[in-house]
């Protein structure tokens, strides 16, 4: 179940970016955030993968894997709201100076 929130959350973020891109504008907290979900969804990809291999089921779908993919969700979404609060504070301090 983690697998399948983290690949949501790297395509949600994904589509959110080149939205961006495409009005000619770039947000690094967004960019991040789906390099972040990008990453954790390769590495459970390889765990399910090497799971798999060794006979478990491709995905785990138990009620403890969801709380691990929501426990993952919300420290990301964490991690972006710092990031963007942290670019918005430097922009200022760039401009006021």
């Amino acid at each position: 179940m983690c697998e399948l929130m983290a690949i949501g959350a790297t395509l949600a973020f994904a589509a959110w970016h080149f939205a961006l891109v495409r009005r000619g504008r770039r947000d690094s907290a967004v960019f991040a955030a789906m390099l972040m979900f990008l990453g954790a969804s390769l590495m459970w990809g390889v765990d399910c993968a090497a799971g798999a291999l060794e006979g478990e089921p491709l995905l785990d779908l138990s009620k403890d894997d969801a709380l691990l993919g929501c426990i993952v969700l919300a420290s990301g979404m964490a991690a972006f709201g710092l990031f963007k609060v942290f670019c918005r504070v430097s922009a200022r301090r760039g401009a006021v100076s």
